[in-house]
């Protein structure tokens, strides 16, 4: 409502000045290119050395136009300002993990409620970013009104302009930072954590993080300039960081716990450097607004640091990394519910990918009094060999003794003074740790030619499906796979390390991702199938891509028996979409990607399909910063995953034609993997890729359903 302008006064009532906000709010609503979806117009506002009414006027015509107000006195503010302002317009927001999604425990589908982390790529080194949620039935995403929350648009599939997302006031359409668990913030009330104490001498039941010697506040006196930085403002940067909205969780996935009286708890991390815990007990049904509040946050001391660089801006060239790695839910569920109640444990396992060199671990099983458990650091003895912590640790039960254990198991990392060479060179995270539920180490891989970095995941199987853990495969940086037997974790003796692929073929084939492991009913071995591509620097053509599928003949549990060789690339065959293997015998297949073409997410087997997506970037193209806008492509590949060939008998779908074994993805940049969502009331499986639901599977087996009373 613009019916009296912002300059009245009691002299002056006329109403000049109105048609700039609604101009604005005009064009940030309409499309402005008749038939072009999504051609809006967002307007943003700098105020250089402008106060009092001609400021509220220009922050008047931002807000209208759904854009950022900026106030700027100096030269250097104005910079800033612009530098933010280009940014947002020149890059994408993104998404490289999937949402995550609760199962819903008494029909075995999934809930109708995902939760997703975004983030927008800014001309700054520290970006934007977000929570939000959105509903979920056969026909795709929906927002709280129950309208389909995505379009198709020139520039690939968004957000719907009209999308009202989980916790949001307004429509907060495909602006990232708008709405969603960010909006909800409350600067006074936040209950910011750091730790400060010893992390290696915790122990026990851990120690709560509410106590004022670990609360990130700058009254607390156990902050000092060893953390923050010599000659910092404590009072200003700790001022600062509460009322800054949420980073970007650029590689962090979401984490949902459920609690005892329906409450439920997303937790996500970003590179502000914060893993937060949010309230996302509401919305159940739609036209529900509730939730969406920040229980609290926690920061580690090592990130403190980071502070000052996230106020001044940092480098455009260098994105500021706090907390981006993986985090794991261990849940010790003592009456099997799945609800964290009576006198169960709630741990999160989390670690730093390019944020550094340790993994911790939280206590939440009362989220309103979380404690710090432990802490793991490439200081320690047991782990001097552990470089940037990428891999997410894989929660398994293994023999132990005479009685079982749920144990840990995480990969070395990614040693990035060595590895950004971008080429095959020994380094540190040359390891696999397992460790127990208190961070102590029960065992270290070693093998004498284990020489380079493992930044994946671990792959982890019960091959005698008796319950308990006995074989893990993972790949390294240097194209090789390994396969790790093991019996009773107490005894080192049991655990054999074997090369069991040389894939490199004198060239850079660098493995980022686990391997998918499965066996067909018809197959007499178990299918190991992986992606190869240079996630670190996705535009570098220095490695080959290409998806892999190897044969692994040995699947009784043991150890290979002695006539087992290294497989190496000149073993498998080469597909092309055929139907059949050639020569006769062969160990496995692959496919060549095109040049330039990547693997830089984990493949999936289902229904007797391997799915996989890839990143294809424009010859020649450059992007700004760590991961800003780039001419791109991506696909989905879908395949035979005993042959490698075409799987028009296992998946139907107008997008993919019988002979076909890829489709092109509707979205640019880095897709995530493909994520397999059972609705319930559907007989059908749904591969959504990012926020699109791409593919539906119908399944060989009806699930059956069944109550008791």
């Amino acid at each position: 409502n613009f019916s009296s302008t912002i300059f009245a006064t009691s002299d002056n009532t006329s109403t000049e000045g109105n048609c700039g906000p609604e101009m604005a709010a005009f064009m940030a609503n309409n499309d402005m290119v008749p038939g072009l979806a999504g051609s809006t117009v967002t307007t943003h506002a700098v105020g250089f050395s402008v106060d009092g009414p001609g400021s509220e006027y220009l922050q008047r015509v931002a807000e209208s136009g759904t854009g950022q107000y900026f106030n700027a006195n100096n030269e250097a503010e104005l910079n800033a300002a612009l530098d933010t302002i280009i940014g947002n317009t020149i890059v994408q927001s993104g998404q490289f993990t999937n949402f995550s999604i609760d199962v819903n425990r008494g029909t075995f589908s999934h809930d109708n409620r995902v939760y997703i982390p975004l983030f927008q790529p800014s001309a700054r080194a520290d970006w934007g970013g977000n929570v939000k949620g959105y509903f979920i039935d056969n026909d795709g995403l929906k927002d709280i009104n129950g309208a389909a929350a995505t379009v198709d648009t020139d520039a690939g599939v968004q957000f719907a302009d009209s999308a009202r997302s989980f916790w949001s006031d307004t429509v907060d359409g495909n602006n990232i930072e708008t709405g969603g668990a960010s909006g909800d913030l409350v600067p006074a009330g936040r209950n910011l954590y750091t730790f400060t104490g010893n992390p290696y001498g915790v122990g026990g039941a851990g120690e709560s993080l509410t106590t004022n010697t670990h609360k990130l506040d700058k009254n607390n006196s156990a902050i000092n300039a060893s953390l923050l930085g010599a000659g910092t403002n404590k009072a200003e940067l700790l001022d600062w960081i509460r009322q800054q909205p949420l980073g970007d969780p650029l590689h962090s996935n979401t984490v949902i716990l459920n609690y005892a009286g329906n409450e439920r708890v997303v937790y996500g991390m970003t590179n502000q450097g914060f893993l937060h815990a949010f309230d996302a007990s509401l919305p159940r049904n739609y036209g529900d607004t509730q939730g969406g509040q920040e229980l609290f946050a926690f920061m580690p001391k090592e990130l403190l640091g980071n502070i000052r660089y996230l106020k001044d801006g940092g480098s455009p060239d260098e994105h500021i990394y706090g907390l981006d790695g993986g985090m794991t839910p261990w849940h010790v569920d003592e009456n099997n519910d799945g609800i964290v109640n009576g006198s169960d444990k709630a741990l999160l396992i989390f670690g730093m990918r390019r944020g550094g060199e340790h993994y911790y671990a939280l206590d939440v099983t009362n989220p309103d009094n979380p404690k710090f458990k432990w802490q793991i650091s490439s200081t320690q003895s047991d782990f001097s060999d552990m470089a940037q912590t990428w891999s997410r640790p894989s929660l398994v039960s293994v023999k132990s003794g005479p009685g079982t254990e749920r144990v840990l198991v995480f990969g070395g990392g990614y040693d990035n003074s060595v590895d950004d060479l971008h080429v095959a060179t020994p380094s540190k995270g040359n390891a696999v740790y397992m460790v127990d539920i208190d961070g102590d180490l029960i065992w270290k891989a070693s093998h004498l030619d284990m020489d380079y970095g493992i930044p994946s995941n671990v792959t982890v199987i019960d091959s005698d499906a008796d319950t308990i853990a006995d074989r893990m495969y993972v790949g390294d940086l240097g194209g090789q796979l390994w396969r790790i037997d093991f019996d009773d974790v107490t005894n080192a003796g049991s655990f054999e390390v074997t090369r069991f692929a040389d894939l490199s073929h004198n060239g850079y084939r660098p493995f980022f991702y686990a391997p998918s492991v499965s066996k067909e009913p018809a197959d007499d071995f178990l299918s190991i199938a992986i992606g190869s591509g240079n996630r670190d620097n996705p535009l570098r053509d220095m490695s080959r891509g290409a998806l892999l599928m190897l044969e692994d003949s040995e699947v009784d549990k043991g150890i290979p028996s002695s006539n087992f060789s290294t497989i190496q690339l000149n073993d498998l065959t080469e597909q092309h979409g055929s139907s059949s293997l050639s020569p006769a015998d062969p160990k496995g297949w692959y496919i060549n990607l095109e040049p330039g073409e990547k693997s830089l997410s984990p493949v999936i087997a289902i229904e007797g399909a391997l799915l996989g997506t890839t990143f294809r970037p424009t010859s020649g193209a450059t992007m700004s910063g760590a991961c800003g806008s780039v001419a791109s492509g991506s696909r989905l590949y879908a395949v035979n995953i005993s042959d490698g060939g075409a799987v028009h008998s296992i998946i139907q779908s107008s997008r993919l034609s019988p002979n076909s074994i890829s489709i092109d993805l509707q979205e640019a940049g880095i897709p995530p993997e493909p994520a397999a969502v059972f609705p319930a009331g559907s007989d059908k499986i749904q591969i959504y890729v990012g926020n699109i639901k791409t593919l539906e599977i119908e399944p060989k087996l009806n699930r059956v359903f069944w109550y008791s009373k």
